[in-house]
């Protein structure tokens, strides 16, 4: 062998040692194959929504989107699923696919998500809050961000809260003003003890019915009314099948923004950056949006329902006959997320 290629196999030689010796072999977890870049390969999140298309989470998570996108070009790709696509609009299903990490980034009620934590329910008491402003303090205070935290007990990351706003009462055979109106009626409601509690207590037959077979039951009288926010009266075309719409107020929703924790903590740091800053800008955004579709929802609806505010002293009523939900349900929630919340 001639000096020169003995000085070239010399030089090979060190080389692999040195790659050795720095932690050559097989790959990390994060290091990218062969030809790619980490800096340059986009991430990718499935996000599933289970509300309908143009509505307030809808746009919320567009706007999300979006601020992601400007904030950090190319370096993250979205696999959007709305309109309950992948739950067939069930939010416990969605709920267990982001804890299982088949759903990266998701959008569910409080009162579905009461189902994995008792403790959520404090969002499902009855007149909790009087208005948007009151909600979304307690929302963004050290109750909401108590709340929050809880989740990665249950292997979820919170990252904000939004807004599906305040449920209203709708019926499809008369008008409602007094607690006692109710009486006798089937109204659907969700799968929370609180809600089943709040209208057995109004000594209605509280019926639990899917938000995706809602429509249906609702044309065929299975229900005579039902609960929701504007946004999903409007959204799901309930006033084609109801005649009554009561702003009744009663209980006010926010939406939890959530991801699956294990892929969240395993996001590279600039991401998950970018994706808290966009998930605080689109909150505002979203709640704008939301509090909007009241206003204009309400004179929509006003060409296909009878519409009825209840004035203060028929609220008041309302809040004293469902007020013995507090005493039910205070032990499970607990003393310490009751007094956040000044209950």
């Amino acid at each position: 062998m001639g000096k020169r290629n003995l000085f070239f196999a010399l030089s090979l030689c060190l080389i692999a040692l040195l790659a050795v010796g720095c932690g050559g072999g097989a790959p990390a977890a994060n290091t990218p194959a062969a030809g790619q870049d980490a800096a340059t390969e986009p991430v990718t999140i499935i996000f599933a929504m289970d509300n309908t298309t143009g509505g307030p989470w809808d746009l919320g998570a567009k706007r999300l989107m979006e601020l992601v996108e400007e904030k950090a070009p190319g370096r993250v790709k979205f696999e959007y699923y709305p309109d309950g696509q992948l739950s067939n609009n069930d939010q416990r299903t969605t709920i267990e696919m982001v804890q299982t990490g088949s759903v990266h980034l998701a959008c569910v009620l409080p009162s579905i998500y009461e189902q994995f934590d008792q403790r959520w329910q404090v969002f499902s008491l009855p007149y909790l809050f009087s208005d948007f402003e009151t909600a979304r303090a307690a929302c963004d205070g050290e109750a909401g961000q108590y709340l929050m935290s809880l989740l990665e007990e249950k292997q979820l990351h919170g990252l904000a809260l939004w807004e599906h706003g305040f449920r209203h009462l709708t019926t499809g055979s008369k008008e409602i003003h007094l607690p006692g109106d109710v009486a006798g009626m089937k109204i659907r409601v969700m799968d929370s003890p609180t809600f089943i509690s709040m209208f057995n207590l109004l000594k209605a037959q509280p019926t639990v019915t899917s938000m995706g077979e809602l429509f249906t039951a609702l044309q065929q009288h299975a229900v005579d009314g039902q609960e929701n926010p504007l946004s999903s009266i409007a959204g799901r075309k309930f006033n084609e099948v109801q005649d009554y719409l009561m702003l009744s107020s009663h209980c006010y929703a926010p939406v939890i923004l959530l991801s699956n924790k294990t892929f969240w903590d395993g996001l590279p740091e600039d991401v998950r950056q970018v994706l808290n800053e966009a998930a605080l800008e689109s909150t505002e955004y979203q709640r704008q949006v939301s509090e909007d579709y009241e206003t204009t929802l309400k004179e929509e609806l006003t060409q296909t329902m009878t519409i009825i505010e209840f004035t203060p002293e028929e609220i008041a009523a309302w809040q004293e006959a469902v007020y013995p939900v507090y005493d039910e349900f205070r032990d499970t929630i607990g003393a310490d997320i009751c007094s956040l919340f000044g209950i």
